[in-house]
């Protein structure tokens, strides 16, 4: 049957089982225009089947089935100019950020949230600069918007007309729209309320941006796209799609579909031990331990090659790589410092990310410093520098420094002069009386050390300025200690 037939067909069966809808005691169609008037006579009908079947859940703006696995929100769209940004593929009935979102929900996010959880997804974890975790985590839901100018579409959910949200947003970098890799359910957060000093608050109901679907790494959404894309770096780069484009004047169906089965999840936390093995032979002479993982189905790790061939065996599966890293405090500073730049590399092309540090261990991104900081003369501030080497005794001894920058009288000069502060750092726990002296310094922390330094005796000298001053960028050199050029 050649395609004009097929599509004959289905329009009859829809335009049929329309028919049945209106005529077995369903309600009759609502006013076109009033899209708050549609939204509450379906959650009236839908109501009323759920009280029968047990197995929907209902809130004001949205339903959804546990056995079906899926949520739809109903919501109204926003009529933003072709090519205007877009930051929200959808927001809260009550944010100001119109001006920025394709849709409004009339359900309320802390409602989305519990919706989805309902039919078996759990929540994950959006950004959090402040605790590290730079990626969002969370199980993935495909997100799909459908819309219909027969009222009675909604009722009997037969929409013809509709769309991954992703290709509702074009990339002006790439000249496309957004990848189809759905969307992360991270979940929000629960926030100390600022009207009741015991309750709690849903932070995307709560605080702005009111967030329920986000294009970039929102720290207070319900869902996120399931790669970096940190605000800064995207704002602006992400339109509305002028080849889809939604209806100005129809109720939004939103459909939430979870994409993985119910028996697993897609996410796989992994801590990985690195300990001492042979270091003549780098990275590939060094002993890998990885927990988290049931090993049936997977390789056992010890060496090198046979992390890669895990990453792999994960990946290949389908699941988003979460990696904990525990570096032995015995190990080489300049080995630590190589592994954390190979795992960076790995996570431009593995599903892998990497999360924040445990406790006592230094944030991954320490031993990746910014190249601006390796000359006093390109920097914006100047940091304190540490410079770390050994005695006589062969114990661990340093030198603190601070940079300190004269613009000249009237601080009009157009070159600063630069002149040093040196302090001899005599013993661990010194460093950071010196620092107490001085509170208007940056709290930015450079540390030179040897990379044959173990990664345990660095610690114990900066770790007690890490509460004070967590930015700390560590720089191993071969041989003694030596100083950054003019």
């Amino acid at each position: 049957m050649n395609n004009t037939g097929t599509a004959a067909i289905l329009c009859l069966a829809v335009a049929a089982q329309l028919e049945g809808t209106v005529c077995g005691n369903q309600p009759p169609p609502v006013e076109k225009t009033s899209l708050t008037a549609l939204v509450e006579r379906l959650g009236e009908h839908f109501g009323k089947e759920g009280r029968e079947k047990g197995d929907l859940f209902l809130r004001y703006g949205l339903m959804a089935s546990r056995s079906g696995r899926w949520v739809r929100i109903w919501a109204a769209p926003i009529d933003l100019a072709p090519d205007a940004p877009v930051e929200f593929l959808l927001i809260g009935p009550e944010s100001g950020h119109d001006y920025e979102a394709l849709a409004r929900s009339f359900a309320r996010a802390e409602d989305v949230h519990a919706a989805l959880e309902f039919i078996g997804v759990p929540a994950g974890r959006p950004v959090d600069y402040r605790s590290l975790c730079l990626w969002p985590k969370g199980e993935r839901v495909r997100v799909t918007y459908r819309w219909s100018d027969d009222n009675r579409v909604y009722f009997a959910d037969l929409f013809t007309n509709q769309v991954r949200a992703e290709t509702l947003l074009r990339d002006t970098g790439t000249g496309r729209h957004l990848p189809l890799q759905d969307f992360a359910f991270v979940g929000s957060r629960w926030l100390p309320d600022p009207a009741e000093a015991t309750g709690r608050v849903y932070a995307a109901d709560a605080f702005d941006p009111q967030a329920i679907i986000s294009d970039y790494n929102e720290p207070l959404t319900v869902l996120d796209v399931p790669y970096r894309a940190v605000d800064s770096e995207v704002y602006g780069t992400r339109v509305v799609n002028p080849d889809a484009r939604l209806p100005a004047d129809r109720l939004l169906d939103i459909l939430l579909e979870p994409t993985w089965e119910m028996e697993g999840r897609r996410v796989v936390d992994l801590t990985l031990q690195v300990v001492p093995g042979d270091q003549d032979l780098g990275l590939a002479g060094l002993s890998y331990r990885v927990t988290g993982v049931t090993f049936g189905r997977f390789p056992e790790v010890s060496t090198l090659t046979d992390l890669l061939a895990l990453f792999d065996k994960l990946e290949s599966a389908g699941h988003d790589l979460y990696l904990t890293v525990q570096p032995s405090h015995s190990l080489p500073i300049g080995l630590v410092s190589r592994f954390y730049v190979f795992l960076w590399g790995l996570t431009g092309s593995h599903r892998l990310r990497l999360e924040a540090p445990l406790p006592g261990d230094l944030f991954w991104k320490a031993f990746m410093p910014p190249r601006r900081l390796m000359e006093h003369s390109s920097r914006i501030v100047q940091p304190w520098e540490l410079y770390l080497g050994y005695g006589r005794d062969g114990g661990v001894t340093g030198s603190l420094q601070r940079i300190v920058e004269d613009w000249g009288e009237a601080g009009m000069d157009a070159e600063p002069r630069l002149s040093t502060n040196r302090f001899p750092v005599t013993a661990e726990g010194h460093i950071a009386e010196i620092m107490k002296s001085d509170p208007s310094a940056c709290a930015l922390v450079l540390v030179y050390c040897p990379e044959e330094m173990e990664y345990g005796e660095i610690l114990g000298f900066i770790s007690p300025i890490l509460a004070d001053r967590p930015t700390v960028y560590l720089v191993p050199h071969p041989g003694e200690r030596r100083e950054p050029s003019e």
